[in-house]
């Protein structure tokens, strides 16, 4: 269902963003390099060393072009199914409370989308995770009977034993004010609620974590460690009892004058209580925000996004996360086919890197799904 947005500059308060990127093309046509006998799964043999690269193509679309929306690939039962639920087309004035999904095959081209079962609520800038049969929607900014504000709703879909999505339930709030640009991350049976700003533009440095239960339902949220200091536009990811967030910032709008994160921060977890370690903090040689991580044969990827001269980012940018948690050195693999930022999660696993839909400039939204794929 899509919904006419009635306050613009309070959704994304984004400022002046860069102009509209070219189309990409098809991609590569994935003739896949033979991997020898010496090198790893998914690498291939170049001067005698290993090398690890993605080969992005560009899958079917079936859904409206949009950006700040959540996306979740559920992997079951022998099947994988690739759900996109909410965001806002700001060029058309539109709000999507809606959800599409997809049947991802085992060569990993997809060919047709589905609607969805339609959410209990529309939510935009949202965090997104999932256990089980159920993936989280936590937080973001929704529609009011005066136009948009940021929500403490949590909502989660169930996913059926063929892949299929099942229902929508409504999960406990977060306490307080809700957070726009949020992340969620679960490590084990803990979802975490992470940053973002609320509707005045203010970023946030508390977290909230949820217990999910064996059933699925989320425990009451309760307050964890906070950030050294207050983060929004972030990304956050989870290694084994391990959290982490990486980059965002600290101010009002895009445009003003704030504080750009060049760091990882990372905390263990008690898998027992939930409760979060000390912070640990590690260099970004670089400023990123509204970019993804995401986390595959032991290394994290970090894709798309904004620098902090307002560039759209068509990088990826990946470290190898060794036993103690420390991260090795982030090299640039293979870019993108075109630059795209407000892609909050880009599901990775099996080695296909999903990166659907997102900004592509001047608040210009695409419907492009790119896979990228390992080799």
């Amino acid at each position: 269902m899509r919904a006419i947005i009635v306050v613009v500059v309070g959704i994304l308060s984004a400022g002046c963003q860069p102009p509209v990127e070219i189309e990409p093309d098809a991609g590569s046509p994935l003739a896949m390099v033979d991997a020898g006998l010496t090198c790893p799964a998914r690498s291939h043999e170049v001067d005698g060393g290993c090398l690890t690269e993605i080969a992005w193509a560009r899958a079917t679309s079936g859904f409206p072009a949009r950006d700040h929306h959540g996306t979740y690939l559920w992997e079951g039962n022998g099947h994988s199914t690739l759900v996109v639920l909410g965001g806002v087309d700001m060029d058309q004035g539109l709000a999507f409370n809606d959800s599409y999904f997809t049947a991802v095959p085992e060569d990993g081209f997809i060919t047709s989308w589905s609607p969805g079962p339609k959410p209990l609520f529309w939510q935009s800038g949202l965090g997104v995770d999932g256990k089980g049969d159920r993936i989280y929607a936590v937080s973001g900014i929704t529609m009011t009977s005066t136009g948009t504000d940021t929500t403490p709703r949590v909502q989660s879909l169930s996913i059926n034993p063929d892949g299929t999505p099942g229902a929508w339930r409504e999960e406990k709030p977060l306490p307080g004010v809700g957070r726009f640009h949020i992340t969620a991350t679960r490590v084990g049976d803990w979802l975490f609620a992470m940053g973002g700003r609320t509707n005045d533009g203010r970023a946030m440095k508390e977290i909230w974590r949820a217990k999910i239960g064996a059933d699925g339902v989320l425990s009451d949220w309760v307050e964890s460690r906070s950030f050294p200091q207050p983060r929004t536009h972030h990304a956050s990811f989870a290694v084994g009892n391990r959290l982490f967030l990486s980059g965002g910032f600290d101010a009002l709008t895009f445009t003003s004058e704030g504080i750009n994160h060049r760091d990882v921060l990372t905390a263990t977890v008690d898998p027992t209580t939930g409760e979060l370690s000390e912070w640990t903090t590690f260099p970004l040689p670089w400023d990123v925000s509204t970019h993804s991580a995401g986390v595959m044969d032991g290394y994290v990827y970090l894709v798309g996004g904004f620098d902090g001269e307002l560039h759209l980012l068509d990088l990826v940018r990946r470290a190898k996360v060794n036993d103690d948690g420390t991260l090795g050195e982030f090299v640039e693999t293979t870019r993108l086919l075109q630059p795209r930022a407000h892609v909050h999660q880009t599901p990775m696993s099996n080695g296909r890197i999903f990166s659907v839909g997102g900004n592509v400039g001047g608040h210009v939204t695409t419907d492009a799904v790119m896979v990228g794929f390992l080799y």
